[in-house]
């Protein structure tokens, strides 16, 4: 494509006519260069909310120096946290993002790291907020102070990250493979950094690694290293404008904060100098590729893999009890001379789509047919600039781990062979239909929701070589596949000439060369993790006495070199058939047409350059589904989305369900209906794959709710949802066909079953915080049965009563069905009429037919309603692989159908989110994961704080309470009437504002930040097939919104703007005193109003172990409070040698930090700690002394009281008559998780 540049000052604009996707063809884009140098990507989004900005810089922990592991972590932690000469104050960005209900986060790789940030798009006090962040964040890239008070902070923090890693199984699997990796290459380094790496290198004080981030920030972080993207509602030019005044200019570093202004003397020359030099630079944007010029000269001629010996081993095996799982990895040089750059990285996509394929004649259904695998991935990891691998991942069975030599043979003897060699006509159909589905994927991808990701991935993308990515591609990411063909063949795109036929041929040739060159045996570096290494089929033979233990994750390895040339094929897997895909009938007709595809694209490219001038054509959000028809057997929903009807692609969302009339709830029903949904899917899946492919997707759930209940969501392309629909159905009418007697069927059944099992076992070993929000739900939900009944009852079924209850279910005319259609309505006639023909038959009524359980009047609670001044708790064991503790502590404000409560619920959200993250996990360090915020269930509504931690669930329990009390009395009880309108009520209704045109207008928190809102909505379905990218959007998120709020109550009064209002008036009248006295009866440990309790997840310690851990976390909790470093291993040593006697564990801490030079250090922050408590003590006899001398001694002065509160207008959130009812309300251990069951 044609680009034009234009000099406006000193900033160049490059003419980049973007291509972009149909749901961003309403905004405007902007490739320039800011007077600094700095690549900058500006997005106007006229529909945006939020006001996003990413910076990225090419440094990473490939610029740690060997031997200083965790430098560069450690840098993007101190660099946000650590203030900067302009705002000294540590965390000071973090505290203002969160300020406004924004969101923060940062990552670093080996060659990268990127900062990022999302607030409202709002003005305070005539200040733009995003203006305000830029300003902070900037002055942190200018001068980093790196405040040495925090450091020890930081670095347990970044322990506590690597301890989370520990138990990561991906993370586990990527440093295996540094294991295997070159030792003399940066990437072989461990990256993350810990407690040891960093406190060796601190050399007992921290101003030696303050040293180090200044020389690493020198080294590392300049201009011509930055790459920046922002997003936002604002024009390009006022965007433009903001980045060059905040980021853009020359960066002149003074030497001291103290310097006087009056000393600095401006030069004359240097602006005209600066300019002189942009001049001299080059401005053809393709020269940029910033993360080449870095890192290739370091790495020079340095591999990152060697090649494969009796030395240098390509395998490696990890004993570990997580889910037995093999990865074969085959490293690709980009740099070699067999294949252009361009060519490995378009055939890599294609190897992905065809090693990942699990259509009938792919090796991934083989080995599932064989029950080898549970699942198959294939993708590509990129190591460095120059250095990628393609792995092919397989998630073992019991089976497949005894098989996996059989499993090896056939890859290297049968499926590759095959692919490399196969049909070329074939493998070029195959390949035609995968570039054709790239770039439909493409033109039909949802706009991110969140400013910030996508920001966060085009500041990284802007680092590559854009000349290689060819710089119209920004937005899509990669090149397609007939990108090469347009250069001599531009005039046949479309056509199906022999000559276009030839050039695929051309390119299948040069794919199965790809396959050949790098797809060997002794190229390739297997990964192995699984529990005994002498029941595996590959590694039987070796000997135990190889085990090594990992420095930094601790897991038990041995390295192998195995000679992979030998592998012989069995007579007996000779027979295995593996082909290319066949040709997808699922691509709409018109998109086999590569001219269609470029004029489409083309057309929204050339929307989005003149979206300016355009008109904004916004769809009004207030509309709602409408009750298009019904009878008292179905009813059947619909709504117009305008966003989905675009000509060119016209989409549809379609959810119907089942929900039996006359099966009572029960373990042994919800077993079989999620036994159902796995034979459904083993019925459809090899049909649906194809269309999977194309963009569309489908779930199966049975009930989330312990009723009868079936539900089917499907979405994509209108025309082709009726094929999916007819498939699905045909699956179910096969099902009710079943004999039990067939072996054949048997088969099917049991494979069924299997799942379902599988699922049950997976859940078992989920993290403790995912334990912790099943376990609320199991407590509160009266259908949600226990992990152990479902199981029991999934033991004790068989296939004839399995398929009775089909005949029940499905074989009856006693089921009610809710359908729900949105988007495009021109085949919702077809859906109801197929439905009814082939399925529900719901058209015909029947006699005496209860009708829609939507409507039914006074439904019986589905959620248990808590008793006031209830302070539960349940507490479980967690996984054998977890070593972590667990606690979701839930508050129940009221029910949802209570406006005023879900108001003040959300508020009370909001208010929390400003300090919890900096109190808990910042500040006190209690765990490495702090989620909280509102919790929805069936009919309750309240506040939940989620922790992850090695600390003990009662000692994560004690926190909370202190956090709670804390933010009662020192947040709340410290403030005055003015400050909670102007600082809390206002800027909340200016946040909640900006949604006013959205589905829902509650304050919405960053779910991946404080946990999900509603659980009911997390409970993944049985069946879930499609890209996560659709599940995830702003069109699938309203419909399951609309389709939960049918099933519910069947009744809509949804106008935004009158809610909105009707919230503002709640928020307007209630006072400062009003909102304390309801903060103090919901969440008050002393309130006798109080309704909680808490789900706490416990790893599996004895006694003296947990005696030894409390001890050893207050001790740890408290050092880390006064930033003295210490290393776990070495503080449990000397908790351990103490054996419970203070005296020796004092002595033994003070000779511990004297030998790290800060004995004083801890002697004097002892000191501190002891003249506290003195000071308390008079609290505490206070507390002691009987409630009648209290009260006296109140009534004495409460005329000083009362005066000093007129004096500040503040209201104690406590009165002193109130001092009387604080008394905890004791905590109270629940039976179990059936304890609430009627």
């Amino acid at each position: 494509m044609s680009k034009t540049q234009s000099t406006i000052g000193t900033v160049v604009n490059c003419g980049v006519q973007f291509l972009t996707p149909l749901s961003c063809s309403d905004r405007s884009h902007k490739l320039c260069i800011l007077p600094n140098g700095i690549l900058a990507l500006l997005i106007s989004d006229p529909e945006d909310k939020m006001t996003s900005c990413s910076i990225s810089v090419a440094c990473g922990s490939h610029s740690d120096i060997k031997g200083q592991p965790g430098v560069a972590h450690l840098f993007e932690h101190m660099l946000l946290a650590g203030g900067s000469r302009d705002y000294p104050r540590p965390g000071y960005y973090v505290d203002t993002i969160a300020k406004y209900n924004g969101f923060q986060n940062a990552f670093t790789t080996g060659e990268q790291t990127t900062f990022y940030f999302e607030v409202p798009f709002l003005s305070t006090g005539g200040t733009v907020v995003f203006e305000n962040v830029m300003d902070i964040l900037s002055s942190y890239f200018r001068e980093p102070m790196f405040n040495p008070l925090i450091m020890n902070k930081e670095v347990y923090a970044i322990n506590n990250e690597h301890e989370s890693n520990m138990s990561s199984l991906s993370k586990i699997l990527y440093h295996a493979t540094r294991l295997l990796a070159n030792p003399d290459h940066p990437f072989s380094q461990f990256s993350t950094g810990n407690i040891k790496s960093l406190g060796n290198m601190s050399e007992h004080h921290s101003q030696n690694l303050r040293s180090m981030l200044t020389d690493y920030y020198k080294r590392c972080v300049s201009p011509d290293k930055m790459t920046i993207c922002l997003r936002g509602p604002q024009s390009l030019n006022m965007l433009t404008k903001i980045a060059c005044s905040k980021i853009g200019t020359n960066w002149t570093r003074r030497k001291s904060i103290r310097r006087s202004l009056s000393s600095i003397r401006v030069n004359p020359h240097i602006r005209s100098k600066i300019g002189t030099e942009n001049k001299k630079k080059s401005t053809n944007i393709e020269n940029f590729s910033i993360l080449q010029k870095e890192w290739l000269p370091k790495y020079g001629s340095i591999s990152c893999f060697l090649p494969c010996s009796n030395e240098n081993h390509n395998s490696i095996f990890i004993s570990s009890d997580k889910t037995s799982t093999v990865r074969f990895i085959f490293p690709i040089n980009l740099n070699g001379k067999s294949f252009y750059q361009n060519d490995v990285r378009l055939y890599s996509r294609i190897w992905c789509d065809l090693l990942g394929d699990e259509s009938p004649t792919s090796c991934c259904e083989l080995f599932k047919e064989k029950e080898w695998i549970v699942e198959c991935f294939a993708y590509v990891s990129e190591f460095t600039i120059q250095d990628i691998g393609l792995v092919l991942e397989f998630e073992l069975t019991n089976e497949g781990w005894k098989n996996l030599d059989n499993l090896s043979q056939i890859l290297f003897s049968i499926v590759i062979p095959n692919l490399t060699k196969g049909n070329l006509y074939d493998l070029a159909t195959y390949m035609k239909d995968v570039n054709s589905i790239d770039i439909v994927s493409f033109i039909n991808k949802n706009k991110e929701d969140s400013p910030m990701e996508e920001t966060s991935e085009l500041s990284g993308l802007l680092l590559e070589n854009l000349k290689d990515l060819n710089v119209c591609n920004i937005f899509k990411g990669n090149a397609s596949l007939s990108e090469d063909s347009s250069n001599d063949n531009s005039e046949i795109l479309g056509d199906n000439s022999q000559e276009m036929q030839n050039w695929w041929l051309a390119c299948a040739i040069k794919f199965q060369a790809f396959l050949a060159e790098f797809m060997t045996q002794s190229n390739v570096r297997m990964i192995i993790l699984g529990t005994n290494p002498h029941k595996c089929g590959l590694i039987k033979g070796f000997r135990k006495s190889k085990f090594k233990v990992d420095q930094y994750f601790e897991f038990k390895y041995f390295t192998e070199f195995i000679d992979f040339t030998n592998f012989k094929i069995s007579s007996k897997l000779e027979d295995c058939k593996i082909s290319y895909p066949v040709k997808n009938i699922f691509i709409l007709p018109e998109y086999h047409n590569l001219t269609v595809l470029r004029q489409i694209l083309l057309e929204s490219s050339l929307r989005s350059r003149y979206a300016t001038l355009t008109p904004l054509n916004k769809q009004t959000l207030n509309k709602q589904p409408r009750l298009a028809s019904f009878n008292s057997r179905y009813e059947i929903w619909v709504l117009e989305d305008k966003k989905m009807r675009d000509p060119i692609a016209k989409k549809t969302i379609l959810t119907f369900e089942l929900v039996s009339t006359v099966i009572e709830p029960s373990p042994y029903n919800t077993i079989y209906l999620e036994i159902l949904g796995q034979l459904l899917f083993k019925l459809v899946s090899p049909q649906l794959y194809s269309a999977i492919k194309c963009g569309y997707g489908y779930t199966i759930a049975a009930s989330d709710r312990g009723d009868v209940t079936l539900k089917f969501t499907m979405f994509g392309f209108t025309r082709g949802i009726i094929s999916i629909l007819k498939c699905i159905v045909e699956g179910t009418n096969k099902i009710l066909r079943m004999d039990y007697d067939n072996k054949y069927e048997k088969e099917y059944f049991r494979k069924a079953r299997i799942l379902t099992r599988n699922k049950y076992m997976n859940a078992s070993r989920e993290n403790c915080i995912k334990s912790c929000s099943i376990g609320l739900l199991i407590l509160l939900e009266r259908h949600m049965w226990t992990l152990e009944d479902r199981t029991n009852a999934l033991e004790d079924i068989d296939m004839k009563q399995f398929l009775n209850f089909c005949k029940t279910f499905l074989g009856n005319d006693d089921n009610f069905s809710t359908i729900y259609i949105q988007g495009d309505l021109s085949e919702a006639d077809n859906i109801n009429n197929f439905l009814n023909d082939h399925l529900t038959r719901h058209f015909s009524t029947k006699a005496n037919f209860p009708g829609s359980p939507h409507r039914q009047l006074n439904k019986p609670q589905k959620t248990v309603i808590l008793k006031p001044g209830t302070n539960y708790y349940l507490e479980q064991d967690g996984s054998a692989d977890d070593p972590n503790n667990g606690i979701s502590f839930f508050i129940q404000f009221g029910l949802r159908k209570d406006f005023k409560v879900v108001t003040l619920t959300y508020f009370t959200a909001y208010l929390l989110s400003l300090t919890l993250v900096t109190e808990l996990r910042n500040k006190k360090q209690v765990g490495y994961v702090v989620m909280g915020g509102v919790r929805e269930l069936t009919d309750s509504i309240g506040i939940h704080i989620t922790v992850m931690s090695s600390n003990s669930p009662q000692s994560l329990e004690d926190n909370i309470e202190e956090y709670l009390e804390y933010f009662e009395n020192e947040i709340l009880g410290t403030i005055n009437d003015y400050f909670f309108l102007k600082e809390y009520i206002n800027k909340y209704i200016n946040i909640i504002s900006l949604k006013c045109d959205s589905f829902d207008t509650n304050f919405t928190q960053n779910e991946s930040i404080s946990g999900p809102i509603n659980l009911m909505n997390e409970i993944i379905p049985n069946v879930k097939e499609g890209n996560n990218e659709i599940f995830n959007s702003g069109e699938m998120k309203q419909h399951q919104y609309f389709m939960n709020k049918i099933i519910e109550n069947g009744e809509f009064n949804y106008d935004s703007q009158k809610l909105l209002m009707k919230r503002k008036q709640i928020l307007e009248k209630i006072t400062l005193t009003e909102y304390q006295t309801f903060v103090h009866e919901k969440i008050s440990a002393f309130s006798s109003k109080r309704s909680k309790i808490s789900i706490r997840i416990k790893s599996v310690m004895s006694e003296e172990e947990i005696h030894e851990q409390q001890l050893l976390l207050q001790i740890s909790a408290f050092l880390r409070m006064k930033g003295l470093l210490i290393d776990n291993k070495e503080l449990k040593q000397i908790v351990i040698d103490a054996k419970g006697n203070p005296l020796a564990l004092a002595k033994n801490l003070l000779y511990a930090f004297r030998n790290k030079g800060e004995g004083w250090r801890l002697c004097s922050a002892i000191m501190k700690e002891i003249y506290g408590a003195i000071e308390t003590a008079s609290y505490q006899r206070l507390i002691k002394t009987p409630l009648n001398t209290i009260h006296h001694a109140v009534v004495i002065n409460s005329r000083q009281i009362k005066m000093k509160h007129e004096d500040y207008h503040c209201h104690p959130l406590i009165a002193p008559h109130d001092i009387a009812r604080r008394i905890k309300i004791p905590l109270k251990e629940v039976p179990g998780p059936n304890a609430f069951r009627n």
